[in-house]
């Protein structure tokens, strides 16, 4: 579960909210302590407020907004009140107070179906329905016309007020629910009309306010698209347009944490968002985007521990970044393979001249091969395999023992030359590493040596550098000896990754 994600009050807050309205009171309403909770994190609110599941912002006592927990994590605000935001924002007058708090169930508050789904109503729809299709007595006292319906088998009374000759009844009417001739909770008419009786209903029009909030989508306004689409009782496709507009503002709201350099809050957006258009790739920007020379981050997956369940991400050290680019090398060695597997390699006690030896080139070898083909295709998803370079290597010599390089070759994974080694690892003690598991396994001989390739030759043209157990480079020449091509060695990958 995740520890941390962002409230996302959406900028459906921000239309009706603390940055839309330029008067005195809006500007006061924006720097209370509560309306900076709008983009804080769940632990962030909570952890001050309590938990909440549906919540008022409210000023002087008045709810500005209703902010309701959704399934998907985030708070959304269904049922918002801008009647009461436009009354201060028109004019100019300050509230005294602005709190957050949570909301009784018994409470009244805006919208039909919030009001019965207190009171344990399921059929909330149709019931809604009923309540507009009524007609309104207006009330003197009050000044407001009333619709009355009477919900027999639910023993409730429902009331709306409504401003007069307004027609309709919306989500910021004043509703009203009696249990029986049990006061209601709240400043309730005195002359309540009797009921109108129900009228038939007719099928009601979903179809222009889904063009409109269609509309609204191919504007990239997704949170007034939102809800409409939430009115629509499922029409048409309204269901799995929903989820894309949540998908879409959850996107939006990951992207300006990302262009922010906010990068943790954008990893935990982009990955609650999976598949959706190019969340992945940004999830893996903002992962590795923070780190610096040195650090460890994880990168692919490859068959560590030795057991058959399934393969363990791998952890690299980064050795080198340049802008957005980030040049990693494996901690661990991952496997135990031959330089070149079907290599014939001279005997070194033997007194053979260099030119009767066949030389082991990185271009040529097996194990070159290999991690530009197996290890690449398995090691790594689609994502991945995106950010991973195509570089230009240099293939230098062993000028110790007078042994030339080979031809410059383009890799996605390659191995450290000797001076490589000696650049990203100035001291013998951190280039000393240890095999994994499923690395020891392989070969018998892998349980007892730690010692890993370099792409230099040795001291002999078929025989390739190695960084022994203890991280140093020779054994007594005091040059890069190596070891034969065909012989079975560590192996620890490289590669540059370019998150731009």
């Amino acid at each position: 579960m995740m520890k941390k994600i962002i409230v996302v009050l959406l900028a459906a807050m921000l239309l009706i909210g603390c940055v839309q309205a330029q008067s005195r009171a809006s500007a006061l309403i924006e720097k209370s302590e509560e309306c900076k909770m709008i983009g804080k994190t769940f632990a962030e609110v909570e952890d001050r407020y309590g938990p909440l599941l549906s919540v008022y912002i409210e000023a002087d006592g008045a709810p500005l907004f209703l902010l309701e927990k959704t399934a998907i994590g985030f708070y959304f605000g269904n049922l918002a009140i801008p009647a009461t935001w436009h009354s201060y924002a028109a004019s100019g007058m300050i509230p005294a107070t602005v709190v957050i708090r949570d909301v009784p169930a018994a409470e009244i508050c805006t919208g039909v179906s919030g009001r019965l789904k207190d009171y344990g109503v399921q059929d909330v729809g149709e019931i809604s329905e009923n309540l507009h299709m009524l007609e309104p007595e207006y009330s003197d006292r009050l000044g407001k016309d009333v619709y009355t319906l009477y919900l027999t088998e639910q023993d409730l009374i429902l009331s709306a007020l409504c401003e007069k000759d307004q027609g309709i009844i919306t989500k910021e009417t004043v509703v009203r629910i009696q249990k029986g001739t049990t006061p209601g909770h709240t400043v309730a008419p005195e002359d309540l009309p009797t009921p109108t009786p129900l009228i038939p209903i007719p099928t009601p029009d979903y179809e222009t306010p889904y063009q409109t909030a269609k509309t609204y989508m191919e504007k990239g306004q997704y949170v007034e698209a939102l809800a409409i689409f939430k009115e629509l009782n499922g029409y048409g496709d309204s269901e799995a347009l929903i989820l894309r507009c949540q998908n879409e503002i959850v996107y939006q709201n990951a992207m300006e944490q990302y262009k922010g350099r906010h990068y943790k809050e954008a990893e935990i957006l982009f990955k609650s968002l999976g598949n959706f258009r190019d969340a992945e790739i940004y999830m893996l920007r903002a992962r590795i985007l923070p780190s610096k020379k040195g650090d460890r981050i994880i990168f692919g997956r490859f068959e560590q521990d030795d057991k058959t369940s399934s393969p363990e991400d791998i952890e690299w050290i980064v050795l080198a970044r340049s802008g957005n680019k980030r040049m990693l090398i494996s901690r661990y060695i991952l496997t135990t393979l031959p330089f070149d597997k079907n290599h014939k390699v001279a005997d070194d006690r033997e007194n053979i001249a260099e030119a009767g030896r066949v030389p082991a080139p990185w271009e040529k070898s097996s194990l070159r091969k290999w991690l530009n083909g197996t290890f690449y295709t398995t090691a790594f998803d689609k994502v991945e395999q995106s950010v991973i370079q195509t570089t230009r290597i240099t293939n230098e010599g062993n000028n110790g023992f007078n042994i030339k390089g080979g031809a410059a070759t383009k890799d996605k994974i390659f191995l450290l030359s000797i001076s490589e080694a000696t650049k990203y690892f100035t001291k013998d003690a951190n280039r000393k590493t240890s095999k994994t598991n499923y690395a020891k396994n392989i070969y018998s001989l892998g349980k007892r040596y730690n010692w890993w390739w370099l792409r230099s030759p040795g001291m002999h043209y078929d025989f390739a550098a190695i960084v022994m157990s203890g991280g140093g480079y020779t054994e007594g020449s005091g040059e890069w000896q190596g070891r034969g091509a065909n012989n079975p060695g560590g192996v620890r990958p490289v590669m540059w990754i370019d998150l731009s």
